[in-house]
């Protein structure tokens, strides 16, 4: 695992949820009453981004579709689509994104 630095954790306050751009990914971070959840910020429906609603649901912007924050599973318009998720962790006041090394399907040809 790759630890990329998404921002401080104080920028994700209770209530709130916050887009970071790393890498060519949008990661949603939103803060369920002190638990932080994390999902690609990319609908699966139509690719629109979604935003938190501070309560229970993550809403695309784009079409509507509603999915719960807790899990991504989807609520409403995207056919049965769950958000991915992306795992985040808090090392004292910052906020890492964990990204897993993919290997490349040709690494071996060259070893």
């Amino acid at each position: 695992m790759v630890r990329i630095l998404l921002g401080k954790v104080e920028e994700v306050t209770p209530g709130h949820g916050k887009t970071f751009i790393v890498q060519g990914k949008r990661i949603i971070v939103a803060n369920m009453k002190g638990t932080l959840v994390a999902y690609e910020n990319f609908c699966p429906h139509m690719g629109g981004m979604v935003r938190y609603d501070g309560e229970k649901k993550m809403t695309c912007g784009w079409h509507g579709a509603q999915f719960q924050a807790a899990t991504g599973e989807n609520i409403a318009g995207a056919d049965g689509q769950k958000l991915k998720p992306m795992t985040v962790v808090v090392d004292g006041e910052n906020l890492y994104w964990e990204k897993s090394e993919e290997k490349s399907p040709w690494a071996d040809d060259f070893s």
